[in-house]
């Protein structure tokens, strides 16, 4: 009798070789039953905006987010040490030499734990795909044979998201990750892409002056500019000494942050008005933190401004307070409302928070803040837009879909479990 043979170049990925094993297991243990459930690349899939717990581990610091799982696939794709590899129509991302981890449960003791991300897949989009909302707001799109872990008449239960019911509850975990305590920023990550400058004289020269200009050089040329004339007027603090924002964080990676002389609290980014513009490190103070919770309550962006509404004499004087540490000039309108004429800080704070209230956000390292610091942006948040309801319920009304998601996320931290629910808020601002 011959034994079956199967030969194929098909190299088996992600959990597939110990589902193999485990399968093959069972043959030899003489099972004559066995069901695979998940089967990588089977098109098992969640949308490409859905929202993921991913948590990174970096030079001994556990860094957790939650990002858009198509966009935060597509970063990882432009990454060094990701191996991408195309089979069929799903795209493998090999992240074995990355710490990548994420939030699940163990169904063996029905605890949730952080467990590794060994691949990422992505699938072309089936035919038919569904949208799951659960009954206190959260939502999720999937595929039809996604697994889910459901509690169904009591006992745990793993099903297909075409097999969901009604009466099925689904598992999250009672309190979220605790972030490491992230206590600044790089002002200047947030600004690539932008027509804002950067003015680094001090350190450009301190450069050229033990290296020389090669390097220096060499960047401006690749960037299309006439280096000479640039560093003429870098050296005489003369007009156009400015070096835009993605041609300044080249010229950083080049000369190994100019071999030390890179100072961040000594440059700084903005347009031509020197008290309009920012460092290129900001710390994360009590100030700045309520100042960007007040923003994602009460503010909007114009072209080069930004505008905050509020009479409130305390939570003007926070923005006052904010914006004198900031050293940022500060205007007040005929409607009593401020409005901050610093183009730096205006694309900073449309980058972290959203530019209008369809699309605010917390800021996007906001998993990264200790619980006490994101006590604060939260707290400002609420001072701004949070009521309380007869029954005793904290309350805020977002017209942002990706705000109320991050706020119930955040609310984990602290063990909270929010709700969200659509309501309908007739406008104020209209005749």
């Amino acid at each position: 009798m011959e034994k079956f043979k199967l030969h194929s170049d098909y190299k088996p990925a992600g959990d597939q070789p110990e589902a193999i094993t485990a399968l093959c297991a069972g043959l030899h243990d003489g099972l004559a039953h066995q069901t695979l459930l998940g089967v990588t690349g089977s098109g098992k899939s969640v949308g490409y905006d859905t929202p993921v717990v991913v948590i990174a581990y970096r030079d001994g610091v556990m860094i957790p987010k939650v990002v858009k799982i198509g966009s935060f696939f597509d970063r990882l794709m432009e990454e060094n040490g990701c191996k991408l590899h195309a089979e069929g129509e799903t795209l493998h991302l090999d992240t074995s030499g990355q710490s990548y981890f994420t939030i699940s449960l163990n169904p063996s003791n029905g605890e949730v734990g952080i467990f590794p991300i060994s691949a990422f897949l992505r699938h072309s989009s089936p035919d038919g795909i569904f949208h799951l909302r659960t009954a206190c707001g959260r939502s999720i799109t999937l595929t039809g044979d996604h697994n889910l872990w459901v509690l169904r008449n009591g006992s745990l239960c793993l099903i297909r998201t075409d097999d969901v019911r009604a009466s099925d509850f689904l598992p999250i975990p009672s309190k979220l990750f605790n972030g490491y305590g992230r206590s600044e920023i790089n002002v200047l990550e947030y600004l690539t892409g932008t027509n804002l400058f950067v003015y680094a004289e001090e350190a450009i020269q301190a450069h050229i002056a033990v290296c020389g200009r090669k390097a220096v050089v060499g960047v401006l040329k690749a960037s299309g500019i006439q280096p000479y004339p640039k560093l003429s007027a870098i050296k005489h603090r003369g007009r156009g000494r400015g070096i835009k924002v993605d041609t300044f964080l080249q010229l950083i990676t080049d000369t190994e942050n100019f071999k030390g002389e890179y100072d961040p609290d000594r440059v700084f980014v903005g347009s031509k008005r020197v008290g309009c513009r920012l460092p290129a490190r900001l710390a994360l103070t009590d100030s700045l933190l309520r100042l960007l919770g007040i923003y994602i309550a009460e503010g909007n962006i114009q072209s080069k401004y930004v505008v905050l509404s509020n009479r409130h004499p305390v939570i003007r004087k926070y923005i006052q307070d904010a914006l004198n540490q900031l050293g940022l000039p500060l205007g007040v309108r005929k409607s009593s409302d401020f409005q901050i004429s610093s183009a730096a800080f205006t694309k900073l704070l449309e980058r972290l928070c959203g530019r209008t209230s369809h699309f605010k956000q917390l800021p996007e390292f906001w998993g990264e803040l200790s619980e006490r610091d994101l006590a604060v942006v939260l707290r400002s948040y609420y001072d701004g837009d949070g009521t309380v309801g007869s029954n005793g319920e904290v309350i805020a009304v977002t017209a942002s879909e990706r705000l109320a998601s991050d706020l119930a996320y955040a609310f984990l931290r602290f063990g909270i479990c929010a709700r969200i629910r659509r309501t309908y808020k007739k406008a104020t601002n209209t005749h």
